[in-house]
């Protein structure tokens, strides 16, 4: 399993190029899943916190190989 660091962006922030390939693709027999997850966190004194409700959180399956 491989995960890609996570991207931070700002509401609000001006429109900016985003680089979602993974560092490095591990090779694995089988189906594959390639997966995009999009979480909302909010800030309060330079420390995270998830919006736990989940309702605009998504994973979604981007491609199966």
């Amino acid at each position: 399993m491989g995960v890609s660091d996570p991207v931070r962006l700002t509401i609000g922030a001006d429109e900016q190029p985003v680089n979602i390939v993974p560092q490095r693709i591990p090779f694995l027999e089988g189906i594959k899943f390639i997966l995009l997850s999009i979480d909302f966190v909010q800030v309060v004194n330079n420390v995270d916190y998830s919006l736990n409700n989940n309702a605009y959180n998504v994973l979604a399956i981007v491609e199966v190989v």
